[in-house]
């Protein structure tokens, strides 16, 4: 069963999500907290399974559904979390329940907020495969959502800089035998249209121990607004799955410090930035310049914040003499019951300061 782990030193998506240090996006072009995998509950909760679970009280603060499995034998059990944003490294769920016997799930009494994710686990032996979807708003319609658990953990990752086109990152495939829900061991055959051209995704250990399949896109490579990964699982004949985009509505700013600044170096530094209630979540991030050497992050286990923030500080022990430079990270998930997967977009912005 695979840990919790971090869409970090991005990408847990791995991330989102590939989501480690493996990623086309760092420093200025990528948050490193997207690299590794998602979060994945253990499904370890006291107390029996429910027969049947349902909404009490006001409905409308209630997150609800239903989960079954497609081209899977049937799970030992599904356990069901909440996350009050996109589950990266540093994000705990806010709830977690075992799903009834009959494959429901409700969360009631849920605070509003509009970028609460769920994600439900099936449990096959020793091996747990994940499905997420979000993001979802509350107060709700009060609609149940029907969550799919498939052999297949997807994410693909975007991002723009400065107000700059919406580039593909990378692509994350955690694949899984349909036969017994065992993950694989690096002898299926993955790939992702790009362009219409299918794109490998190599067999790469995405943090320690954690392997996946995994391909880094080069600079420049244009955003789609859908994706379809195609797996091969023990040369048995391909299937087809589909991702959908959606790009950050906003080009965020920073407003302090300025760019091209000097501030004390090993003293705290105050970021600002413009709110974006878009964004799922903020990432904040100072990076340094060794001589010869390129963009290194200092801060890289930061939590995330939500989009209701709007400043933050940066510990002085990380504000090192010379370049700097400061990001922040908007992280932007789509992950719809209808489709295979989740496509994580960042919008970063960021200025260049010099410490001394």
């Amino acid at each position: 069963m695979r840990a919790v782990l971090s869409f970090a030193c991005f990408t847990a998506v791995a991330a989102v999500a590939a989501m480690a240090c493996v990623s086309g996006g760092h420093g200025p072009t990528g948050s490193p907290n997207l690299d590794g995998g998602v979060y994945v509950g253990d499904g370890n909760l006291a107390g029996l399974q429910p027969e049947t679970l349902a909404c009490t009280g006001d409905t409308t603060a209630c997150v609800s559904g239903t989960v079954t499995s497609k081209s899977l034998p049937a799970a030992q059990r599904f356990v069901a979390s909440l996350f009050p944003m996109f589950p990266i490294q540093g994000v705990s769920p806010v709830a977690e329940q075992e799903v009834a016997v009959d494959g429901t799930w409700a969360f009631s009494g849920v605070a509003p907020g509009a970028h609460y994710y769920v994600q439900i686990v099936g449990v096959y032996g020793t091996t747990s495969i994940p499905a997420m979807v979000g993001p979802v708003a509350v107060p709700t319609s009060g609609a149940p959502i029907a969550v799919t658990v498939e052999p297949v953990e997807l994410d693909v990752v975007e991002g723009s800089t400065a107000g700059g086109p919406l580039e593909l990152q990378s692509a994350l495939a955690y694949v899984f035998d349909p036969a017994t829900g065992a993950p694989s061991t690096g002898g299926d055959t993955v790939s992702m249209l790009v362009g219409g051209t299918a794109v490998p995704l190599a067999w790469t250990q995405i943090v320690t121990g954690v392997y996946g399949y995994y391909a880094a896109l080069p600079a420049g490579t244009a955003a789609q607004a859908t994706y379809t990964l195609t797996t091969s699982v023990g040369g048995a004949a391909a299937t087809s799955w589909s991702l959908t985009a959606t790009a950050p509505a906003f080009t965020p700013s920073i407003t302090a410090p300025a760019a091209g600044a000097t501030v004390p170096a090993g003293q705290d530094l105050a970021v600002a930035w413009t709110a974006q209630p878009g964004a799922d979540m903020e990432v904040p991030n100072v990076y340094t310049l060794p001589s010869g050497g390129s963009w290194t992050v200092e801060n890289a286990s930061q939590a995330p914040l939500a989009s209701s923030v709007t400043q933050a500080t940066i510990p002085g022990a990380d504000v090192l003499a010379g370049p700097l430079l400061v990001d922040v990270s908007f992280l932007v998930g789509n992950c719809p019951a209808t489709a295979d997967g989740c496509v994580i977009a960042e919008a970063i912005a960021s200025n260049q300061l010099t410490a001394q």
